[in-house]
């Protein structure tokens, strides 16, 4: 600024104001600033003046803001601080589950999906079924070293600032809760996929930070604010674009994660401006993202949960049911051994039959279709078999003996079958 113009500029005349004030060649953006809100102090600011001084404001406001750095990540944003704990730590929790699953013979770049969901992956026919705790477990494990390394990346970016900004325990709740309505939301869409990572919680977190932006209620000196909007949108717009272009991505897990993540962000701006008080905004919120997961889980479809379900009451009536090859039946007498073959031999397969036709129709991926049919096929063959059993007690004749023979047979074609399917598809 020139030497005492702030002192001179109540000297000038109303003339002299108002062409400083359009004298971009000469005068500063501030200097001409300071003209115009004197012509405003004098009254004198015409309604074509106010329109102009509110295009040099915004200019200013502009070009002030390049001035400020941009959010730069640093070594000691990797360390536990007084202000700013739980950003280093999710990575530390992270990277050592990780390692810990690498030792234990989990591979580092295409894990099995037995081995995520052995660590506590989330999967509908599990998690709906008593293993709720996979909602949390999830969202700690990664599919390889390079979907680690990218969302431990995308974590320490957003944690490094916002943590700071915001405070430790609305980040961490920030996290967990967004973490938690993100697995949620992957049951709600993925019939049998499942699904690890931090991504869902990380986009709520992105989802808070978009959120305080948006409505103006970041106050930090440190960074540039439209910079970080600006780096914000693209993380996440790219990132949801891509998961749609791209399988093997849990889109309904981002955008889950993002959305709980926004509306909490809304509810911190609201306790910021005191329109409501904080620990009944955290209870309501508790309240309204429990009621969503308590509503879906108990609303979704879970086939292969009823597959599971299934085969687990099949298995428990055929073991019964073989009671025969495991007793000495030409000890037992004739009235008990038909007894028997009824209660404990027809009437068990007839229920397997029934059991398996409920879930025939079912829309499940190979090979399990193929594999309910094949018990089907058993089932009934096991069937005719007790029953041919229980009519040769009062005709023993050739052709019932020869019949049942034959069954045999075709028992044991049944049983390698599925166990050529079970070995394919391992």
């Amino acid at each position: 600024m020139k030497e005492n113009f702030q002192e001179t500029i109540g000297q000038k005349t109303n003339e002299e104001l108002e062409m400083i004030s359009k004298d971009y060649a000469f005068y500063s953006e501030e200097e001409r600033l300071i003209a115009l809100n004197e012509l405003e102090n004098r009254n004198c600011l015409t309604q074509e003046l106010s329109d102009y001084k509110k295009e040099v404001e915004d200019f200013k406001k502009q070009e002030d803001e390049l001035k400020i750095p941009s959010h730069k990540i640093t070594f000691k944003d990797l360390i536990p601080q007084k202000n700013y704990l739980f950003t280093p730590i999710l990575i530390y929790i992270n990277v050592f589950v990780f390692i810990l699953m690498a030792l234990l013979g989990v591979s580092l770049f295409n894990p099995q999906i037995e081995d995520l969901i052995q660590w506590g992956g989330n999967i509908r026919y599990l998690t709906m079924n008593g293993q709720i705790w996979r909602l949390f477990t999830s969202i700690f494990l990664h599919a390889g070293i390079f979907h680690l390394v990218f969302n431990m990346y995308a974590l320490l970016y957003v944690g490094s600032i916002l943590e700071k900004t915001i405070g430790k325990s609305k980040f961490i709740f920030s996290y967990l809760v967004s973490g938690i309505v993100a697995s949620v939301s992957s049951l709600i869409i993925h019939e049998n996929i499942v699904s690890v990572g931090a991504s869902g919680a990380i986009f709520g977190v992105y989802g808070v930070l978009l959120a305080l932006l948006i409505f103006k209620n970041f106050k930090t000196i440190e960074v540039s604010t439209k910079s970080l909007l600006s780096n914000a949108s693209i993380f996440v717009l790219y990132n949801i674009f891509y998961g749609f272009s791209k399988s093997g991505i849990d889109n309904a897990a981002h955008i889950g994660g993002l959305l709980s993540g926004f509306i909490i962000g809304t509810v911190y701006c609201f306790i910021v401006k005191e329109k409501i008080k904080q620990i009944p905004a955290y209870i309501s919120l508790i309240i309204i993202f429990f009621a969503f997961s308590f509503l879906a889980i108990m609303n979704v479809s879970d086939i292969y949960g009823e597959y599971d379900r299934t085969m687990k009451q099949v298995a428990i009536n055929e073991q019964k049911a073989l009671w025969m090859y495991r007793e000495n039946i030409s000890a037992m007498p004739k009235s008990k051994l038909k007894e028997r073959l009824t209660n404990e031999g027809v009437n068990l397969w007839s229920e397997n039959i029934a059991l398996l036709d409920k879930i025939k129709c079912n829309n499940y991926n190979e090979p399990l279709p193929k594999q309910i049919e094949i018990f089907m096929e058993y089932s009934s063959l096991r069937k005719k078999s007790c029953e041919l059993m229980r009519e040769s007690l009062e005709n023993n004749s050739f052709e019932i003996i020869q019949s049942i023979k034959e069954i045999n047979i075709q028992m044991e074609s049944k049983i390698m079958e599925l166990e050529e399917i079970n070995k394919n598809f391992k």
